[in-house]
């Protein structure tokens, strides 16, 4: 593909993803997501007088998806299942 790509097309993309930073969405939007969740608990602590531990607030990746590299437990279906379902969905 890069063989074949007009010139200075790689150089058009590197400077998109400086300026948009594709690639690290989760990351980006944890980091906003957790500041305006520690904003409001700053702010909340602030009025009842509570003074936050540095524990009480989330780290910035906090909200980001973990794998946890687990095969996801599928349920085979049996064959009166499958029928079922095709007959609901065509009416027959």
């Amino acid at each position: 593909m890069l063989a074949g790509a007009p010139a200075g097309m790689l150089d058009r993309w590197r400077e998109y993803s400086q300026r948009h930073a594709f690639g690290e969405e989760w990351l980006q939007t944890s980091i906003i997501a957790t500041s305006i969740v520690n904003a409001i608990k700053q702010v909340a602590a602030g009025m009842g007088g509570v003074k936050l531990k540095e524990s009480d607030l989330l780290e910035p990746d906090a909200l980001m998806p973990k794998p946890d590299n687990k095969p996801r437990p599928t349920r085979k279906q049996t064959l009166q299942e499958l029928q079922r379902a095709a007959r609901m969905m065509t009416g027959f």
